[in-house]
């Protein structure tokens, strides 16, 4: 009698478990909906920046754009490093989904490491867009003094001299403290070609965001076609569809398992009953 009830027990909890495990499935899945949802927005994103960089929008509409992009939380995918004892959603795939998992992880990854360098050279390039624009205003207050020379010599003004300085730009030292149109045309050939290298250096750091920014969208597609193919794997799972229902199409399997739970018990019930009864009746010979 003793034996029976264990039996029972240990069945009973074999035919719970997948209806919990079934529960677990279905809220990873939901989790897995989520990071594809915020994926889908990442890659429009990215997207729209690569629109901007084409269309030559400005430089502060490119940064605010890139600096508005969200990294992306990959800790439903669990760890890469020791998948299989995770209670993320590789748990419910099987070891196909969880290479998949893995791999959409680590491109995840990738996206959010080169979307960061993509934030420091775009403020490069806005650090040497105003440096250019400080540059240009330099440039046009020599060019004023190079006029105001053509009458007599003149000084250098402080400001401008102690800016030359502090970018390395070499000028006339005038041994009179006074300079000449010849002095200012050198001056402005000087501020003239460091702004040019400005904006040769800008076009350059551009060239390089818009390759962070392609290799970005191409780790989200990546990612979001591995992660397409485990939402599906799990996706069946958390419907019943391995256990409860055919290739053709959904059934839902919280119905269909409670049935058979239903069931389940009634057998038990009966075979409990039976032994009962045998069990009695065989007391009562031994008594006889």
């Amino acid at each position: 009698m003793i034996k029976s009830k264990k039996f029972m027990i240990a069945f009973l909890v074999l035919v719970l478990i997948p209806l919990f495990t079934l529960r677990i499935y279905a809220s990873e899945s939901d989790d897995l909906k989520t990071l594809q949802q915020n994926l889908r927005q990442a890659i429009t994103a990215a997207e729209q920046i690569a629109d901007a960089l084409n269309e030559k929008k400005s430089v502060d509409t490119v940064a605010g754009m890139i600096r508005n992009i969200e990294e992306i939380d990959t800790s439903v995918l669990g760890d890469t490093q020791d998948a299989p004892k995770t209670g993320t959603m590789v748990s419910g795939a099987d070891s196909g989904d969880s290479v998949q998992a893995m791999f959409a992880k680590l491109q995840l990854e990738l996206a959010n490491a080169v979307k960061n360098d993509a934030v420091q050279q775009i403020d490069k390039v806005t650090a040497a867009q105003k440096e250019q624009q400080r540059a240009s205003q330099y440039l046009e207050q020599a060019r004023k003094l190079l006029t105001q020379a053509e009458a007599e010599p003149i000084s250098l003004p402080g400001e401008l001299q102690y800016y030359m300085e502090e970018k390395g730009l070499s000028y006339p030292a005038a041994e009179s403290g006074y300079y000449t149109t010849d002095d200012f045309e050198k001056i402005i050939s000087t501020l003239q070609s460091y702004s040019e290298k400005l904006g040769t250096d800008i076009q350059s750091q551009m060239v390089s965001v818009q390759d962070f920014m392609g290799q970005y969208n191409s780790y989200l597609q990546n990612a979001n076609a591995s992660i397409q193919n485990t939402a599906k794997s799990l996706d069946s799972v958390s419907r019943g569809q391995s256990l409860f229902s055919s290739e053709a199409g959904g059934v839902n399997a919280a119905p269909i398992a409670v049935s058979v739970l239903v069931g389940v018990l009634l057998g038990m019930l009966v075979m409990w009953l039976i032994i009962k009864k045998r069990m009695k009746k065989q007391s009562q010979e031994e008594s006889v």
